[in-house]
Order: C-alpha cells, then sequence, then structure tokens
C-alpha cells in the first residue's frame, strides 16, 4: 500500500488512528493521517512505543523537517524556539 507523504518514528504517548488529524510541530500545521504501517504492514491503531511510518494528507511536503513531531491537536506540546522563549 503507498501511503503517500510518509513521515516515520515512534508514538511516545497515546495512540494515533487513521483519520486523526494532527499538528506537525513546529509550526502547528495541520494534517489528516490517512494511513498507519508497522512493519510494512497496514493497522488501524499505533499506540505508545509502537515505530510507525505514518502517511499523512493536507500536508505540504515543505512543512516537514528533520526533527519536527506530529501531536494532538487537543493537547499540542509546547516548543523552544529559542533558549529563553516557549512557542
Amino acid at each position: 500500500m503507498s501511503l503517500g507523504l510518509t513521515v516515520s518514528g515512534r508514538v511516545y504517548t497515546g495512540a494515533l488512528s487513521t483519520g486523526d488529524t494532527v499538528l506537525l510541530m513546529p509550526g502547528g500545521v495541520r494534517a489528516t493521517v490517512k494511513a498507519i504501517e508497522m512493519n510494512g504492514l497496514p493497522v488501524l491503531l499505533a499506540s505508545a512505543g509502537d515505530n510507525v511510518d505514518v502517511g499523512l494528507a493536507g500536508l505540504d511536503p515543505s512543512a516537514l523537517h528533520v526533527g519536527g513531531l506530529l501531536c494532538s491537536v487537543v493537547s499540542p506540546v509546547r516548543v523552544h524556539i529559542h533558549p529563553n522563549s516557549v512557542a
């Protein structure tokens, strides 16, 4: 299955499901989880500790950067953009 625009990483807390809306941080850009794969197999849900490939929809590829992260829209992470400030 082709995931299209894909990011890879570990789910650190909570869970991620197909259809979820997520924020790409820093920047707060919204995207929709189109599909999730673990070990090359499609799954509907990923939980804390899972290493996943996530297919995203509604996101311009130029918004992706090494070190970026996906987080909940309801509870976004705070991102340090300068040593003396928090976004």
